[in-house]
């Protein structure tokens, strides 16, 4: 009998730089499946990059290819699948991810629960994509493993023929067959019962060509599903349970990365760690393997937005020098939260999730989205106000994108919340294929029915502020002493926004960042396409329409030795005077304790551009650490000591300093920045007592 030949590949672009820094995950357990169902039958073969998967063609042609469908390959798969239907028309194209829709046509007309926008607009979105995309032979809605095996089979007991499938118009349960243009939908498809139904791709060897080619950070996969149903999101929703891997499966995978990965990250791609009980184990597994072996030397992982606080709370004791305390927030705003059908931890378990991460030395962190429905540039501030009230000190931010298959990217969402997007370029993602531009770029709401285009870029402005002082909990105790006298986030953003001539670093940085990022904004796709040409043409890069650059370069400024004394003057200035305005002079008690946070709070900033010392000594006469231990709830003065004492700043996690050393030690400086804050966790961006 002959051996199935099937590719799998979740392309990126790379012609400017891979535009990836993690390994797709989903075509290597779809791949692990098929080996596990049909052994011998069958041989795969993962690919990420156009070029690589052209080559696999030209090697050996598949009989099957299956192709991931999302917002950051959606015109590089228009290509490739226009290229196979050209050059190899027997070989047929199954595609599926977050741009096919979960439901497919599936008839919700006789359940009593009300539809949801997405569900509306499965029909429509699978539409969309078949008219861009002409060249399919299958839709796979939902979890790929199941469907790609049913269609396997069928393609088997049908000669391997493509021809007949199509002609015979074979149905598989969770799939689409696209017969004469149009979508026949076969019926859902029951989900996988547990993730242990198939062995580690790793240990199988699928992804032995990208990670000797590559240097992309390993992913694993503990449990999949989320049981929340963010408006914003594609992962919750279409279904609420949650399936797992054992935790022996688990750690088999994790011994096989150690000693396979060049890189010795480790990214579990969970939507909330710490919701099973077995992700407890898990984390402990982790700690006693790095503790005995040093891998990993650093984690990426989401930890439950809500519930389970206990457990995240056991798990942050195992890995809390790896990782923050991180609390999903996006916004404060009630009616937002409602819009986007969210609802955020309790006031009463964010004040206990803080005391706890203070008692046990840990950075409290969140994400906030610039443009959700219903926010305004007054809600917006309060919510940085909020953020720093309960004692959060990483904060990082991204504008609201609608993503293809989430509730707001539906038409009925976006006439109900009158977004007019505009068109950003995905980083990195431009390739020139056959003297043609492919690139892929997100839709970003700059207005809505809450707020204009000038509030939208209020809003960048805040969270641009907010990225420099706070992206790793930089200037924590200059806030906390602020906060202390009743000086606020938006206190110290306003007296710094209205006064540019008192603070002429901050307000420079600001300016330029906004004023490149609006750059960065583009009416429609031809806009960005003419630019994109542009820049190839004139520079042979597409650095210059790169979003995410200059934000970043503007902390990394901050942070560097040249200049991070000067952005401290200016905050500690701006503190100063909102004291002065309010009390109506200052004490030199408050003026000595602002001074020795400065050169606290110079101490423990550690720059992107070198390796740090691992420890250093600050003076204090006031009790820095048991402030910290308590909130920094009372005045610093209340901790005053009869005489000066010695406090030791420790970097948290320094092999992870020494590996992006190592990594980038020939690279340019801003290379290095712009790497540093994609792969170098946010608690690991400064020291702590």
């Amino acid at each position: 009998m002959k051996k199935v030949t099937i590719y799998l590949a979740d392309l990126c672009h790379n012609q400017f730089g891979l535009a990836r820094s993690s390994i797709s995950l989903g075509i290597g357990t779809i791949g692990a499946y098929q080996i596990k169902k049909f052994a011998e039958k069958v041989k795969v073969r993962l690919f990420t990059t156009y070029d690589d998967l052209l080559d696999g063609f030209k090697e050996k042609e598949p009989d099957i290819v299956g192709l991931a469908n999302f917002g950051w390959n959606e015109n590089l798969n228009v290509k490739m699948m226009s290229v196979i239907a050209r050059d190899f028309p027997n070989v047929l194209i199954v595609t599926g991810g977050a741009n096919i829709s979960p439901y497919g046509a599936t008839d919700f007309s006789g359940r009593r629960k009300p539809m949801s926008l997405t569900e509306a607009f499965s029909k429509q979105q699978d539409a969309q994509i078949l008219a861009k995309m002409p060249h399919i032979n299958y839709f796979v809605h939902g979890d790929g493993e199941l469907p790609m095996h049913h269609i396997v089979n069928e393609y088997i007991k049908h000669d391997c023929s493509k021809e007949r499938m199509i002609n015979e118009k074979v149905a598989a349960p969770g799939t689409s067959l696209v017969y004469q243009n149009q979508l026949i939908f076969a019926g859902p498809l029951q989900r996988l019962k547990g993730l242990d139904e198939f062995d580690s791709p790793y240990a199988l060897g699928l992804y032995d060509e990208i990670l000797d080619k590559y240097d992309l950070v390993p992913q694993t996969e503990t449990d999949r599903g989320c049981p929340f149903e963010c408006g914003f999101c594609t992962i919750g929703g279409w279904t609420n349970a949650v399936i797992k891997h054992s935790v022996e499966w688990i750690k088999k995978e994790i011994l096989y990365l150690k000693e396979r990965s060049k890189i010795k990250i480790l990214r579990i791609a969970n939507s909330n760690f710490g919701l099973l009980k077995h992700d407890i184990e898990i984390a402990k597994y982790i700690k006693n393997l790095r503790d005995k072996t040093g891998y990993p030397n650093g984690i990426r992982v989401h930890t439950a937005a809500r519930g389970a606080k206990e457990r995240v709370k056991n798990l942050m004791q195992q890995l809390g020098d790896m990782l923050p305390l991180n609390l999903s927030t996006q916004t404060f705003s009630g009616e937002v939260l409602a819009n986007v059908t969210r609802a955020n931890q309790s006031e009463d378990v964010i004040k206990e999730m803080s005391l706890f991460a203070s008692k046990n030395k840990l950075m409290l962190s969140t994400e906030i989205i610039i443009g959700l429905p219903g926010e305004t540039y007054e809600s917006f501030v309060n919510t940085f106000n909020q953020l720093f009230k309960y004692g959060f000190q990483s904060i990082v931010y991204g504008p609201l994108i609608l993503i293809r298959g989430s509730d707001l990217y539906s038409d009925e969402a976006r006439k109900k919340y009158k977004f007019k997007t505009k068109c950003v370029l995905i980083e990195k993602s431009v390739s020139v294929i056959e003297d043609e531009l492919f690139f892929e770029y997100d839709q970003c709401p700059t207005e809505s029915s809450s707020y204009t285009e000038s509030q939208y870029w209020d809003m960048h402005r805040v969270c641009t502020f907010a990225h420099m002082t706070s992206r790793g909990g930089y200037y924590k105790e200059l806030y906390s002493h602020a906060l202390n006298s009743d000086i606020t986030f938006k206190d110290i953003f306003l007296e710094i926004k209205n006064n540019p001539s008192n603070y002429p670093l901050f307000s420079k940085s600001l300016d330029n960042c906004i004023n490149a990022m609006q750059k960065h904004y583009f009416s429609n796709k031809n806009a960005l396409k003419n630019k994109l040409a542009q820049e190839i043409k004139l520079n042979g890069t597409v650095d210059s329409v790169d979003i995410c650059c200059d934000y970043q370069e503007a902390t990394a400024k901050l942070l560097s030795y040249e200049y991070r004394k000067k952005y401290i003057d200016e905050f500690s200035k701006a503190i100063i005077s909102l004291y002065a305005s309010k009390i109506g002079t200052v004490d030199d008690e408050y003026c000595n304790i602002i001074e020795n946070l400065k050169i606290y709070t110079e101490l423990s900033i550690i720059s992107p551009q070198e390796l740090p010392e691992e420890r250093l000594e600050h003076t204090s006469n006031y009790d820095l650490e048991e402030w910290l231990n308590n909130q920094c709830s009372l005045s610093l003065s209340t901790y005053k000591l009869k005489s000066a004492k010695k406090f030791i700043l420790k970097v948290r996690n320094y092999s992870e300093h020494k590996m992006l050393n190592e990594v980038t030690k020939d690279w340019t400086s801003r290379d290095r920045d712009l790497f540093y804050f994609r792969q170098v966790v946010s608690s690991n961006h400064r020291r702590f007592v």
